[in-house]
């Protein structure tokens, strides 16, 4: 088994002068970054967008390790992947069945290939304010309503750890002729995820949930997608990867190799000790008590709390005693532990948990409106280039919108351009409070509109 970490050190210390890129020539400013091991596509050191030799042997193991007929390495996180696997199966003008709370490199895709979608509303959790689980009714229900679609696109798991049954909309897909695409950026350490059940191209982001550097991810596909996807790649993704990046994208695939289930089973014990805390006060959504509310399931690994304060001041007591929370929503925190997290790591959570549970009294039981989907007057794209307008968003209102509109993270849009800013767009943006959302344009509070015809 090769390891280009190794070949990498090897050739740092006895390699022939660098008369090549990049310009540093392994010299370096600072012995904290790796500049050593930063090279470019020479002699003995393969081709990401050719791969025959270790890069290859890589992708093949990853591809075996996760069951998948063909994987790429990705070094552009996983939107490079979404915006690759999108134009590899799609054609302008075309119909695209989508979740609405799909990520907004999503709505990038698809306004960069011209595509049309056609929203797919997942179940909703109104006590906790989050999208749950994509019904395979809801699937069958958008084929009756757009049956020339042939590509899916949804999100599994969700930001907040919800997860979809893979299998049953895979088998409505392929039933109608189209293809499925699993965002799992959030779900590649899942033990049976998106490929086992049958997506036809899964994207996942090593980074965000496994032993992996930031912009590590991989890209997983049939067979027969492969070469269209291997194009797009070399259409979106950098044509100078980063070495450093692939060889953690390596390590971490070796790590799973040998570590993985022993990590699993101790990820495990881990979380179930935390759900044994007695919180009066405080609830973590789908552990303990709260069950998984209809959900077709849920990674234990994501812990979204709240208690009897708003989501911000949540954040603030969290980082007063010393811990980072991943999101902040006006209602809760997200808290994501992985399988890199230690005793002493989850001691630390558990404690804090128990010493905030006497400081923020019950959490608020009051249902939390589903985001209404506004009506769409135009496309995205004829939006963002058309003539327009920034006002304050109390007089947006009425009007079509030529930005987009989101929190981030998750980055979920709640506006997308050619959508009209209804008043209950208005009321969603207002029950944001404290929690920033960001504009295609940033200059919130005010928006871009579109100049009426």
């Amino acid at each position: 088994m090769s390891s280009l970490l190794d070949a990498l050190e090897a050739h740092s210390r006895t390699g022939p002068q660098p008369l090549h890129m990049p310009g540093h020539k392994r010299h370096g400013l600072d012995p904290r970054l790796p500049y050593s091991l930063d090279i470019t596509e020479i002699q003995g050191f393969d081709d990401l967008h050719h791969p025959q030799g270790i890069l290859k042997e890589g992708m093949d193991r990853a591809a075996a390790l996760w069951g998948a007929q063909h994987s790429f390495y990705l070094v552009g996180g996983s939107t490079v992947g979404i915006l690759a696997c999108v134009r590899a199966v799609s054609r302008p003008g075309e119909r695209v069945l989508m979740a609405r709370n799909c990520h907004k490199s999503v709505y990038h895709a698809l306004e960069l290939c011209g595509l049309e979608p056609h929203y797919l509303l997942p179940s909703w959790e109104a006590e906790w304010g989050v999208w749950g689980s994509l019904p395979p009714q809801a699937l069958e229900a958008g084929f009756a309503a757009c049956p020339e679609a042939r590509l899916v696109i949804l999100t599994s798991p969700t930001y907040e750890g919800v997860l979809s049954d893979i299998p049953a909309l895979a088998q409505v897909a392929h039933a109608h002729g189209a293809l499925l695409l699993a965002d799992e950026a959030h779900g590649a350490h899942l033990e049976r995820g998106a490929v086992a059940g049958g997506a036809d191209l899964v994207v996942q982001s090593l980074h965000k949930t496994l032993p992996s550097l930031t912009q590590t991810a991989l890209c997983h596909c049939r067979k027969e997608l492969a070469p269209r996807v291997a194009r797009e790649l070399n259409v979106f993704e950098t044509s100078s990867p980063s070495y450093p990046l692939m060889a953690s994208i390596q390590l971490c695939v070796d790590w799973l190799e040998r570590e993985g289930p022993a990590a699993r089973e101790a990820f495990s014990r881990r979380l179930e000790k935390l759900d044994r805390l007695k919180l009066a006060h405080l609830k973590i959504f789908c552990h303990g008590e709260d069950g998984l509310h209809g959900f077709f399931g849920h990674d234990p690994g994501k812990l979204l709390v709240r208690g009897g304060c708003a989501g911000p001041r949540l954040a603030r007591l969290l980082r007063e005693r010393g811990l980072e929370p991943e999101m902040v929503t006006p209602r809760s925190v997200l808290l994501m532990t992985t399988l890199c997290d230690t005793n002493r790591d989850f001691a630390r959570l558990g404690q804090v948990l128990q010493e905030l549970d006497g400081l923020t009294g019950p959490a608020d039981p009051s249902p939390l409106a589903c985001p209404a989907l506004p009506p769409r007057r135009m496309g995205a794209l004829d939006a963002l280039n058309a003539p327009g307008e920034e006002l304050p968003l109390e007089e947006g209102v009425g009007r079509v919108s030529g930005e987009y509109l989101w929190a981030y993270p998750p980055g979920i849009p709640l506006l997308v351009p050619g959508e009209e800013i209804t008043p209950q767009v208005l009321e969603l943006i207002r029950a944001y409070g404290e929690v920033e959302l960001i504009s295609t344009w940033d200059r919130l509070p005010r928006i871009r509109v579109v100049q009426p015809t």
